[in-house]
């Protein structure tokens, strides 16, 4: 019996150890904040930017620069587990002599015409030999062609003639009938039935313009019938207490996302000078957002953009993480969910 206890406890302390393990991560990863760091310039001088992203063990670097290409790396701890690298912009002779083994660029252009040359070559032969193909298979098949169509010809000259007779034999018989209201003389006239009878009359075929204003109209009312019911589904208690504390936790969320420290210089300026004052206008109204990090220099003479500067910041995954699911644990906002999903 004691060997079961001292097993059973022994057990129970590595489920608890787990248990806290678990736990201790789960705070890590909701607390520990992402932080972020990226700079850059667009002059006429330089133009690169470089980003850092860094998360508890991992780091994430990458630099843009546009004579050097993309550069980055993925850290874990101290080690690094990916590299990457990306040129943009190399020079045409130097892609070429790279492609062509380390040929000369004249070389390299000389053997690119003569497999082009020798390419359409080919071509044109294979052309050839199709079309020579193609007149054989094709003259006896035209013969047979114009032997059937001339037998054709032969039928349809017979099935007209015997047309033609039969036309006068029903033409004589009509006017024979002609006399007697169209019924032979050695029998009754029937009488006239009703063919309506007991049948349903021909529906009326609607205008193409009709089926579209009956389109139109059915539309009409489905959406009239949506609008009233998210007006319902709005004016409910329960969504306008679910939308004000939305409003709040998105508030925390735009105020967590600002940077902890910014500064960016930007001189723009466009061909008219209306524009310029006007896009300037545009800002200005914003100005409570970015008044502290962002300096602008209007520019009325001349078109021109650059910018340079630096922001970063950071982000705490349990400040999205925990006031959602508060809010969803809450009956009115599973209650707004449910009836949104009816609509």
């Amino acid at each position: 019996m004691a060997v079961v206890l001292t097993i059973l406890k022994i057990l129970g302390i590595i489920l608890l150890c787990i248990i806290g393990l678990l736990l201790l991560l789960l705070i890590l990863v909701l607390v520990v904040p992402i932080r972020y760091r990226v700079e850059g310039a667009f002059t006429e001088e330089q133009k690169f930017a470089k980003g850092k992203v860094r998360w508890m063990f991992f780091r994430v670097l990458g630099h843009f620069d546009k004579d050097e290409g993309l550069l980055g790396e993925v850290k874990v701890a101290w080690f690094t587990v990916k590299r990457f690298e990306r040129k943009f912009g190399k020079d045409e002779e130097v892609q070429v002599i790279e492609e062509a083994g380390g040929q000369t660029l004249e070389e390299a252009i000389q053997e690119l015409e003569e497999k082009e040359a020798a390419e359409e070559q080919k071509k044109a032969e294979e052309a050839k030999a199709a079309d020579a193909k193609k007149a054989e298979v094709t003259k006896p098949a035209e013969a047979g062609k114009a032997e059937e169509a001339k037998t054709a010809e032969a039928k349809k000259a017979e099935e007209a003639k015997t047309a033609d007779a039969k036309k006068t034999e029903t033409a004589s018989e009509a006017g024979k009938k002609a006399d007697t209201g169209g019924v032979p003389p050695d029998q009754p006239k029937a009488p006239e039935i009703d063919m309506t009878v007991g049948k349903d009359a021909p529906e009326e075929k609607k205008a193409p313009g009709e089926e579209v204003i009956d389109k139109i109209e059915d539309n009409w009312d489905k959406m009239n019938r949506k609008m009233s019911h998210l007006q319902q589904f709005w004016e409910r208690p329960a969504t306008q207490r679910t939308w004000e504390r939305l409003k709040k936790i998105l508030g925390k969320w735009l105020k967590h996302l600002k940077p902890t420290k910014a500064k960016v210089d930007m001189h723009f300026g466009f061909t008219s000078p209306a524009t310029t004052g006007s896009m300037l206008g545009y800002m200005a109204r914003f100005y409570p957002l970015y008044g502290n990090w962002l300096t602008i220099y209007p520019d009325f003479y001349y078109k021109v953009f650059e910018a340079e500067g630096f922001v970063k910041g950071r982000i705490r995954i349990g400040t999205f993480a925990i006031p959602a699911l508060f809010l969803y644990l809450r009956k009115d906002t599973r209650r707004t969910i449910k009836l949104a999903k009816k609509i």
